[in-house]
């Protein structure tokens, strides 16, 4: 019967992991989860089906939320795909209307990547002193 109860332990701390999320990082992570699918589409989110599969896909990542992630983004893909074809797309009214967020929570930023960009590299700069010796 001990090791039955030792075996269980583990088992709830797992299980409780959703609830120990505070309602802050329950609204950041509901607005990095659409702000990332979002990004993935290149804004322009092609249908339902495909953005259903890359929430579930999303909320898989986020190993905290994904009990409450993915029921949530399930229901209410109508509201996310409607809210996505918006071009004033804000992950945070998105988040208000499913209620993981509060009117005096903050928005996360919202910066995309421009793929167009030229890309630059970082140079690797050698100094002498960089060298290992271990004669020294």
């Amino acid at each position: 019967m001990h090791w039955l109860f030792i075996g269980l332990v583990p088992l709830a701390v797992l299980i409780s992991a959703t609830s120990m999320l505070s309602l802050q990082e329950k609204c950041e992570l509901c607005q990095m989860a659409l702000r990332t699918v979002f990004s993935h589409f290149g804004a322009k989110v092609p249908s339902r089906r495909k953005l259903l599969h890359q929430l579930k896909h999303e909320c898989r990542r986020h190993f905290n939320y994904r009990r409450r992630c993915l029921p949530l983004m399930k229901q209410n893909c109508d509201v996310i795909f409607h809210g996505m074809a918006n071009n004033s797309f804000r992950p945070i009214e998105v988040c208000l209307i499913l209620k993981e967020c509060k009117e005096h929570d903050s928005s996360i930023s919202v910066e995309f990547v421009d793929f167009y960009k030229e890309a630059t590299a970082f140079p690797l700069v050698g100094f002498t002193d960089d060298i290992y010796n271990p004669f020294d």
